[in-house]
């Protein structure tokens, strides 16, 4: 009911452009309400408190969710000047870290997703790297994953202490299996 009393609200407020409703908690159905509210109303840009010429953003420590990871997704894959994403250090998990590894792996210009230089990593440009204490999680995991795939030259790659758990070890492991490292 607080959150349908928030879309409401949402819903005829003619002024209000933005909001930030990320890590409340909220469950699947509400989330789809929201993201559904969000396309009927062209005048509210943003959910997750992003600005339409926002370059970096940082939503590390907020005890994010898959939920909060749906909200996200596609501010991110709209967002054009987007270039720096960090959601470390939360418990994005689920088909809400599929979700949002996905736009990030589709989104070209985004250049550094949670510590990960995408970019280097595209072009092959890296040998080693060091992601030690970076709250990489599943959603890291799984972009990290698909970009070992196409990072030849990188030989060396630091995970140590980050919060890759049992689901970004097991999201992990398929880019492992052709990567060119030497050294985990």
């Amino acid at each position: 009911e607080g959150a349908k009393a928030i879309a409401d609200a949402l819903r005829v407020n003619g002024s209000l452009t933005s909001v930030s409703l990320l890590g409340n908690k909220f469950d699947d159905e509400t989330v789809s309400m929201l993201l559904k509210l969000k396309e009927e109303k062209s005048s509210l840009i943003s959910l997750c408190g992003l600005k339409a010429d926002q370059t970096e953003a940082t939503f590390a420590y907020m005890g994010l969710t898959a939920q909060d990871a749906k909200l996200l997704a596609p501010e991110v894959a709209g967002g054009a000047s987007l270039t720096s994403l960090d959601v470390g250090w939360n418990t994005i998990t689920g088909d809400g870290a599929w979700e949002l590894a996905t736009v990030v792996l589709s989104k070209e210009t985004l250049q550094s997703f949670c510590h990960i230089p995408l970019k280097e990593l595209r072009e092959n440009r890296l040998t080693e790297l060091n992601l030690k204490e970076k709250g990489i999680g599943v959603v890291g995991a799984l972009v990290l994953a698909e970009l070992l795939t196409v990072s030849a030259s990188l030989t060396q790659l630091d995970l140590s202490r980050n919060q890759l758990g049992p689901e970004g070890a097991k999201a992990l492991a398929p880019g492992l299996v052709n990567a060119s490292l030497t050294t985990l």
